[in-house]
């Protein structure tokens, strides 16, 4: 039999570690679960594998304090509250005892043959959301987990917790101090955001006045997710063939300069007063589409995408002509969202260059041509 105790009027400050260290003395910890609310106490359930270990724990821990660091707050109530027949797996749950989560081993276990992609999680600031996205990762059987300059502690305890199965990507996490150095990880890469609709740009025309985000002009998922299969070739030459689909923090998401070092911008449509999800909800649901269409797309190639570098000399060239043009900086912007939107093949990409440069070198003539007035 395996015994659940409660554990009342946890101190704000302690989490799923401070309990289970706590409980550790007493016997073999199978499990803890703490219940959250901000800004007050909570409470926490504390599952051991020998019933005799909970009997202990009662005794001797009801109104006393959590740990020493706890003394000055209200001492914890601890009661056991169920009893249950022990799992065949009960011995090879996760201990707490040593506050390291022990994962499950098949949680260790790298993915077999995995989709070509990787989720990027961009100032990611809760353990837990960490945690649930590396789950995520092994439900979804996906490439890699990478986070970017984190502002939280992502081998957390809560994290650890959060993640289940997910111990393998926690373990192999590819940790960034700049999303510059995103491209050496990931062929393409797609920001996801859901403040598409900002306004600072202002380009003026003879029939209209727009001032927009330029930045900010996305795929819908759907629209995303049906390119999937072929946005890998896109990018970089020399990165590992994977699309990262990059998420931004919890409290703003991803600034207009991450968002410029992606390839494309992503938004989930939503009809609501508050469109905004969670992390881990949204790459839920990202992934979902995105692993989709992969794993059903035919193993036929219908052409040759556009190399990094097609794209790159494609740019290039559009760059000198809008150099020529009243508004640059939009123009080239704008350029890179189609050509990210669009993926092109790399007969396209060369065709398009090329009438591109051949533009821009008329302009060079015509302006070198012009008298001076």
């Amino acid at each position: 039999m395996a015994m659940r105790v409660y554990v009342g009027r946890v101190p704000v400050g302690a989490g799923v570690a401070e309990v289970a260290t706590a409980f550790a003395a007493f016997g073999t910890v199978a499990f803890v679960e703490v219940a959250r609310r901000d800004g007050r106490s909570h409470h926490a359930f504390v599952q051991f594998v020998e019933v005799e270990a909970a009997a202990r724990a009662c005794a001797a821990m009801d109104g006393k304090p959590l740990a020493p660091a706890f003394e000055q707050d209200p001492p914890i109530r601890v009661g056991a509250v169920k009893s249950s027949a022990t799992s065949p797996a009960a011995n090879s749950v996760e201990t707490l005892a040593t506050v390291d989560m022990q994962a499950r081993p098949h949680g260790r276990k790298p993915p077999s043959s995995p989709v070509p992609v990787a989720v990027v999680l961009v100032g990611v600031q809760y353990p837990s959301n960490v945690g649930a996205v590396a789950r995520l990762c092994r439900v979804f059987n996906v490439a890699r987990l990478l986070v970017v300059k984190p502002n939280c502690d992502v081998h957390h305890a809560d994290a650890q917790l959060a993640a289940t199965h997910g111990q393998w990507y926690l373990e192999n996490m590819v940790v960034l101090d700049d999303i510059s150095e995103l491209h050496s990880h990931c062929s393409y890469a797609a920001g996801f955001t859901a403040r598409f609709s900002l306004w600072y740009i202002t380009v003026h025309s003879p029939t209209t006045s727009i001032t927009k985000n330029i930045s900010r002009t996305p795929f819908t998922l759907a629209q995303f997710a049906a390119n999937a299969p072929t946005l890998a070739a896109l990018g970089k030459e020399g990165a590992e063939k994977l699309t990262g689909l990059v998420f931004g923090r919890e409290s703003d998401g991803l600034a207009n300069e991450e968002l410029n070092c992606c390839d494309a911008v992503v938004t989930i449509p939503i009809v609501s007063e508050n469109p905004v999800l969670n992390v881990s909800h949204a790459a839920g649901i990202a992934l979902y589409e995105v692993c989709e269409k992969i794993t059903s797309a035919t193993q036929r190639q219908l052409y040759t995408p556009a190399s990094h570098d097609d794209v790159a000399e494609l740019e290039r060239v559009w760059r000198q002509l809008a150099d020529s043009g009243p508004h640059p900086q939009p123009s080239v912007q704008a350029m890179h969202n189609i050509v990210g939107r669009a993926v092109p093949s790399a007969v396209e990409a060369a065709a398009v260059t090329d009438t591109l440069a051949h533009a821009a070198r008329c302009v060079v003539t015509t302006s070198s041509s012009t008298p001076n007035h």
